[in-house]
């Protein structure tokens, strides 16, 4: 999935289009040397490789991480040290800041 996005892409587009289609399209993939055509097979691959993309990035060490440990996470580190003076500053964001800047976001624009 990774060496072709593109090709990774056009096989799971289907599932994102909201105009329909005169037939329906059967997505066939390859589990393990074995394809299938089971398109709930195929729906629960999915859902489960999107569901644990991330899972380690950052290490296993953040799974169980509290709020006062994100302070001094590594990744927090680095970036106070990269901007001295540290000007930079973690707030907590309320919940019309953060629906504010998710209708900013133009979903059929790569950033």
């Amino acid at each position: 999935m990774n060496n072709n996005p593109r090709k990774f892409y056009n096989t799971f587009t289907p599932f994102l289009r909201t105009k329909p289609k005169k037939e329906k399209s059967i997505i066939s993939l390859n589990i393990q040397g074995v394809t299938h055509q089971d398109q709930s097979l195929v729906v629960q691959e999915f859902t489960n490789y999107f569901c644990s993309i991330a899972d380690h990035i950052g290490g296993t060490d953040v799974h169980g991480i509290t709020e006062a440990l994100c302070y001094q996470h590594q990744s927090v580190s680095n970036i106070t040290a990269r901007h001295a003076p540290n000007t930079f500053r973690f707030r907590r964001l309320n919940r019309n800041e953060i629906l504010a800047a998710l209708r900013e976001i133009n979903p059929h624009k790569a950033t």
